[in-house]
């Protein structure tokens, strides 16, 4: 994975692939951000206008629209320091892991040729995209949220589920444990 990050940081940091579209930009920019790699959030000035808003031709892109409110959604809870339900951090946490875009690039490097029906299907996330993202994004939590917190992150699963329900860590873990069981 470590090599997988690098060639991306290296091939595409100073190259002309950050100007492919808004969403690529984007999963690319979050991905290698996750990993510790410096970036400049100035990769996202080629979608700007003059005054440093994005273009308007971006908000007619569906994927886009849901990816920026998905992540906006994380933001608001970041700066408000809000805690959400349980209920409420999983209907957004499947798509702010990076499996769905790594399942979908999986996907085009084995299928020959893509059809348009496979294209069509990929348009809104097939079920085993939801919950694979699913399992990754509560397991990474239940490895990570601790020293998450500590820099200053916002609650993942297991801290919303003892918020919500005055578990003890302990509990919480093991809430989400049988979570990933049943996805």
């Amino acid at each position: 994975m470590k090599r997988i990050l690098e060639a991306l940081y290296n091939d595409d940091h100073n190259g002309d692939t950050w100007k492919e579209n808004l969403y690529t930009t984007a999963l690319k920019f979050r991905l290698l951000r996750q990993h510790g790699y410096r970036m400049s959030p100035e990769v996202f000035n080629n979608f700007k206008d003059e005054r440093r808003n994005f273009k308007e031709c971006l908000c007619e892109d569906a994927k886009v629209q849901k990816g920026l409110y998905r992540f906006s959604v994380k933001a608001k809870w970041y700066y408000s320091e809000y805690t959400p339900n349980l209920e409420e951090y999983l209907k957004n946490a499947w798509i702010t892991i990076s499996s769905p875009i790594i399942l979908m690039h999986s996907y085009f490097i084995v299928a020959n040729p893509i059809t348009k029906e496979a294209l069509e299907c990929l348009e809104e996330y097939p079920k085993i995209i939801h919950w694979s993202s699913m399992i990754l994004r509560l397991t990474n939590d239940h490895g990570t949220s601790t020293d998450e917190l500590r820099r200053g992150d916002i609650p993942k699963s297991i801290q919303c589920c003892m918020n919500e329900t005055g578990a003890f860590e302990k509990d919480a873990r093991e809430y989400i444990k049988s979570l990933i069981s049943t996805a």
